[in-house]
């Protein structure tokens, strides 16, 4: 579309919409108004009602048609814009009513000649429901430099089947590793040739997230200064999670 032919659209929309706006708020409410007195004096309420949502509604279309004769033409977007608009929305309100299962507790408890142990509890702090809840974990010894598989898929990892967390609600998961001996903490405070690790994922479902599931990945190394597991701190030692 051209400059002028643009302008000349712009040109036929004020004047259709000018007109509108007359003949609503001058005819339409003027002759509303005038029934709506003619109506008063003898108490008809039925024409009352009828004259009062006469006014109303031609003096909404009038203020529309006059707004919208004041807006930029580029400011009325068509149809798949709009379409764009409402989905945008909706998704929004998606986000807004999701579930959401995040980490809320771990305590590790690692007493010499005993099995280590990692209890870690997730919260569901969303707004509905999150479903067929699955927490994927695994417990491992490795050399220090060496990538852990965090793609979930193998049968190395245990799987807990969970089911449904209501909003609010609590649910715990315990990772048992080996028994934890002082050699071995003596080994990793000081030579540091390999590392400990404790990880998985708790996956789960809902109609309010976008494509339907959503996974929480979690992943705790043993801090040679603390002598206790703490969130892992480099990142780049592992592959990122797949669903």
């Amino acid at each position: 579309m051209t400059e002028q032919e643009a302008f000349e659209a712009k040109s036929e929309r004020i004047v259709a919409l000018t007109v509108i706006e007359i003949l609503a708020l001058a005819v339409g409410v003027g002759a509303a108004i005038n029934f709506f007195f003619y109506a008063l004096p003898r108490g008809n309420k039925a024409q009352i009602i009828v004259a009062c949502a006469a006014i109303i509604i031609f003096a909404t279309i009038g203020v529309a048609a006059h707004l919208l004769a004041g807006l930029p033409s580029d400011a009325i977007t068509p149809r798949d814009d709009h379409t764009r608009m409402l989905e945008k929305v909706v998704t929004q309100n998606d986000a807004a009513l999701r579930p959401y299962l995040g980490v809320s507790y771990v305590k590790a408890t690692m007493i010499i000649a005993k099995p280590i142990s990692i209890l870690i509890k997730f919260t569901n702090n969303g707004k509905t429901p999150a479903e067929s809840v699955e927490i994927l974990q695994r417990y491992q010894k490795v050399p220090t430099g060496t990538l852990i598989n965090r793609n979930y898929a193998g049968k190395e990892f245990d799987s807990r089947s969970v089911g449904l967390v209501n909003v609010g609600n609590t649910i715990e998961t315990e990772i048992v590793g080996h028994v934890w001996t002082l050699d071995e903490l003596m080994e990793l405070t000081t030579t540091e040739e390999s590392m400990l690790f404790a990880h998985g994922v708790v996956r789960y479902r809902s109609k309010y997230i976008p494509g339907g599931s959503d996974e929480t990945p979690f992943c705790y190394e043993f801090d040679k200064t603390s002598g206790q597991m703490v969130i892992c701190r480099v990142r780049d030692h592992s592959t990122e999670p797949t669903r």
